[in-house]
Order: C-alpha cells, then structure tokens, then sequence
C-alpha cells in the first residue's frame, strides 16, 4: 500500500507541475499530457490495473524481407523456409533490442510495435533506430550467408486499439487502427533499402533523425495524398528534444541553483575540482540548467558530454563510451580510422591503456595488442577497461580543467555507472567537475555522494516546480 500511495503523490506532483507551467508551454501542450497523467491516477486510485482494450499511441513497423520469390524458384521449399527463419533471428533481436514487441510474421515480412504493449516516451524514436539497425543486420546477413536479400520498411505512429484480437478458441495481442493499415501501406509503396516514415512518426523524431521528403503518396484507403518522408539515418549532431521549438524563454526562479553552479566553474577554473548533481521530475529543468552552464563555461575549461537513452540501460558502457568519444572530440557516426587516429593521438605517453580503451570503442587492434585483452577474464577485462577510463579522465584533467557531463543518469547502463563511482573521489584531486542530472526517483547519485561526503566540494541541487508568479514573470519576458 505504502507503494501505492507513493505512486499516487508522484503523480499528483506531476500533474500540479504541468498546470503551473500551462501558461508558459500553452494548453496544447499541456492537456494531453494532464490528461495520461489523470487516467494513470485514476487506474491507482481504483487499486486495480485497467482491464480489456486500451486506445494507445504506438509507433508501428512493417518490414519485408525482398528476394526470397528469386529464391524459390532455385531452392527446395525447406531450404527456403530454414533461410527466412534464418534471417529472421537476426532482424528479431534488433527489435527486442529497442524494446519492442514482434506482433506477427506475415510470410516474409514482420510487424512490430513500439508502445504496445508496454509504452515508453520515445517509441518513435526507438523505432526508428530499430529500423536503421535492420538494415545493418540484413547486410551483415547477406556477408554471412552469401545471400542477396533486401529489406523496405513502412512506419507509422498513431492512436490504435490494443488487446486481445481473435476467435473463441485463439486470441491473441494486438492492435488495430487506420495507423496500422498506412503503417503496411507505406511498406508496400517503399522500394528496397527504403524506410518510409509516415507524417506523425516524422514530427515527433525530426530534431533526432535526417529525413528526405517523398512526393505525396496516394494510398489506398485515403483520400487526400499522404506526406511521407525517406529516413536516411540518425542526426550527427541531433537538436534538442526538449521544450518548444523556436521558442527560448529567458531561464527564470534558478537563481540560486545557476549561483552555485557559478561556483564551482569558478573553482574549476582556479584548480579545484567537485562533483554537482541535478535532482528533478521530467520536464523541471534539469537540460537548461545545463545549456546555461555550458554558455557560462570558462575559456580554459574543456566539456565533454553523453546522455543516456531509455532503451541503453543494458547496453555495457553505453554513457562512458560516449563522453571518452566526446572528449576525443569524434562523433559516434565517425569511421574507425578516425577515431583510432583521435585516440592514439589522445594517448600520447598512455599507450599502456590503448588496448583496454580500443576494446572499449570496438578498434580493431594489431595481434600483439589483441592478446593482451583476449586472454583476459571478463571480470579482468571489465576492471582493465574501467581503470583504463580512470586513468585517462586524471590524465586528461590534470593537462586542463575538465567538465564532464552525465545526462539522464536514471536510464545509465551499469558498467558506466560504476566509472561514475569511481571518479566521484577523483574530482577531488585534479580538476574535474561532473555535472550530473537525473530524475528525482533515482537515489543512486545522492547515496554516491553520500559515500563521499567526507570530500568538499559535492553539490546536489534539487528543482522544484516554478511558483505561478516566476512562470508569470517568464511569460512577460519572451
């Protein structure tokens, strides 16, 4: 019960910080969100999960496995059957991958869903990267397989009904819904190597993904053209997803949080290192603070940043990868020349932890270097790697004062969570800051700090909801 009540006041909480925020962000913004947010209260408050059918918003993807037809015109129809299974265990676990649900195999093709039936506030983007990910894995299943299968994909993201479908004897879960039907619609009108986007799924990812418009399509079942667009891949530099576009308020009611963070730049910049934490609900703030920090950053200080993602939780050293690729000053996109090059450039009189650090951005490596780390246990490798990050953090700090920023802290994967608690003491000792951010619910930062707290210097700021007079006060100042 205790449980319960709790879930129930964290949600309370919410939906009083949305309406003080309703005039800054406007009704549109808000409602909806107010109103997933009541139902949720509703259905605790009841004590009972809701039952039956439920319209949810989820992101659907049909993709079809091309050259199979060839194929059987060669092959015995066993043969054929074993390479479609075949290739579906490498397309299946991408999708398992973002944490979506396979729906069902329709011959050669698949259906999945992303929201249904667990939803998470990125479904769109999840599949998307799921989709980019498919076309990898059919490449690298035609490398292994001598094979020359192609693959198009239809996505869609709409409002669908969810549950069980099917006869007395057989039901099983699944949705339906006109954003089904465009959904497989735009899978029939795409080409090999194309993943079509229809036009929601296209809004609610445009800041993260590039896109190519398509010339409206005519489909079947829709009256008017649709608007579609070609996804071509992942931003390399994505543009924010947070707040309203175009609009950029003047940061108001954070004056005592940005002071203190004023002080410890300006201790960073004299020589003195510490450790920051930035406790909040979504939406409170935590990502301008940080944009503010960054526009306030002092001329000898180096900033390097990574964010973890809902679905990178289990991935290993997700959040250290990407800030050791950021203090390399390399995007993830960029070839494994040129990060090999940026980082042996970075190691200059470190070449001891090349290896671990190789291993760790996946470098391919000379067979000297190779055995140091193969012959290793997993439990040696894991230590290797995280002192290898350790050592290269100090060195780098002790060249510069050095920033490094942990977004989303709530969604870190373990292995980089515990690099974090290993550097907590280090900012300590050289001139390191770590500015972190993550959800109030998580408690982990604050007992990590806890754990340090015989040091100076720790810091963890806690946002609350803006007062009805400070959102007043922002409104009037755009």
């Amino acid at each position: 019960m205790a449980d319960l009540e709790t879930q129930i006041e964290k949600l309370s909480a919410a939906i009083a910080a949305l309406e003080l925020q309703r005039t800054n962000l406007g009704d549109a913004a808000v409602d909806p969100a107010v109103a997933v947010l009541r139902e949720q209260l509703a259905q605790l408050e009841t004590g009972r999960a809701p039952t039956g059918d439920e319209r949810k918003l989820v992101t659907i993807v049909f993709a079809d496995v091309s050259g199979f037809t060839a194929l059987s015109e060669k092959l015995d129809p066993e043969k054929v059957r074993e390479l479609i299974n075949a290739c579906f265990d490498w397309l299946v676990p991408v999708v398992q991958k973002y944490d979506g649900t396979i729906d069902k195999f329709i011959g050669d093709e698949i259906m999945a869903l992303f929201g249904a039936p667990v939803a998470h506030e990125d479904d769109a983007e999840r599949a998307l990267r799921a989709a980019l990910d498919m076309m990898d894995a059919i490449v690298a299943f035609n490398h292994a397989n001598e094979t020359a299968l192609g693959l198009h994909l239809g996505i869609n993201t709409g409002l669908v009904v969810a549950g069980q479908i099917g006869g007395h004897n057989r039901r099983d879960y699944s949705v339906m819904g006109d954003a089904v039907n465009l959904a497989a619609r735009l899978e029939d009108a795409s080409s090999e190597g194309e993943i079509f986007v229809g036009p929601t799924t296209y809004r609610l990812t445009q800041r993260i993904f590039d896109f190519e418009p398509v010339p409206p399509l005519r489909l079947k079942g829709k009256e008017a053209p649709v608007e579609v667009h070609r996804l071509i891949g992942a931003k390399v530099v994505p543009k924010s997803t947070r707040g309203i576009e175009g609009l950029r308020a003047p940061l108001v009611g954070r004056d005592k949080e940005l002071e203190e963070i004023r002080r410890a730049l300006a201790n960073l910049g004299a020589g003195q290192g510490s450790t920051v934490a930035i406790l909040a609900e979504a939406g409170l703030g935590k990502s301008r603070l940080i944009a503010e920090t960054r526009r306030l950053l002092p001329a000898n200080v180096t900033w390097a940043e990574g964010r973890a993602l809902s679905f990178t939780a289990g991935m290993s050293y997700w959040l250290a990868r990407e800030i050791l690729l950021s203090l390399l000053n390399v995007k993830p996109e960029a070839a494994q020349s040129e990060i090999m090059a940026a980082l042996q450039k970075s190691l200059d009189g470190q070449s001891e932890i090349y290896p671990f650090l190789a291993r760790l951005l996946e470098l391919p490596m000379d067979a000297p270097m190779e055995r140091r780390v193969k012959l290793l246990s997993s439990e040696a490798l894991r230590s290797g790697i995280l002192e290898a990050l350790r050592g290269y953090v100090r060195r780098r700090a002790q060249q510069e004062p050095l920033l490094l920023v942990w977004e989303d802290l709530h969604w870190c994967d373990p292995s980089s969570w515990e690099l974090l608690q290993m550097l907590v003491p280090l900012s300590n000792e050289v001139p390191l800051l770590l500015l972190c951010a993550a959800r109030l619910e998580d408690n982990r930062l604050s007992e990590v700090l806890q754990e340090n707290n015989g040091y100076c210097g720790h810091h963890i700021i806690r946002l609350s909801p803006l007062t009805r007079v400070e959102v007043a006060g922002s409104f009037n100042n755009c």
